[in-house]
């Protein structure tokens, strides 16, 4: 095999394993992004059960 040959194949591997840590720390994003939104979803769902709870208490008055 000549140099540029195994350079070029050299550079091609180590593309390739850029290329799977960049999708390894995009699938890690997504997932602490999903996390993070489900947290803030639960969030705002008990904030709207506890504005309801008061409206029903205003209207019983």
């Amino acid at each position: 095999m000549t140099d540029r040959a195994h350079d070029a194949e050299m550079r091609a591997e180590n593309q390739q394993q850029q290329l799977e840590h960049l999708r390894s720390q995009q699938q890690l994003a997504v997932e602490e992004f999903r996390q993070q939104a489900e947290a803030e979803k639960r969030l705002m769902e008990a904030k709207l059960d506890q504005l309801e709870a008061r409206v029903r208490e205003q209207h019983e008055l």
